[in-house]
């Protein structure tokens, strides 16, 4: 997709989530949100949290804004199990 204008508004959320054995999966820590415009730059770091095993995934919503109107997508990450 090319874009020939930046849009009027911009924003990328990224969440990780955790499911530990047979619960259900629960957001953990803070959304990750970033309204730069153009060309954002989104940095995710593990926060200094303790380990927790269990099965990780990613949830990411990005949406641009123009003139004519506005374009949402939403992604997961495959989920990855992590022993800690």
């Amino acid at each position: 997709m090319t874009c020939t204008s930046a849009p009027l508004q911009f924003r990328i959320e990224l969440q990780l989530w955790h499911r530990s054995g047979t619960s259900n999966p629960r957001p953990k820590g803070d959304t990750a949100i970033v309204t730069q415009i153009p060309n954002p730059s989104v940095h995710v770091a593990t926060m200094a949290l303790d380990c927790v095993p269990g099965m990780w995934q990613g949830k990411i919503v990005m949406r641009a804004t123009w003139d004519t109107g506005t374009d949402e997508v939403r992604k997961e990450t495959v989920a990855a199990i992590i022993q800690c």
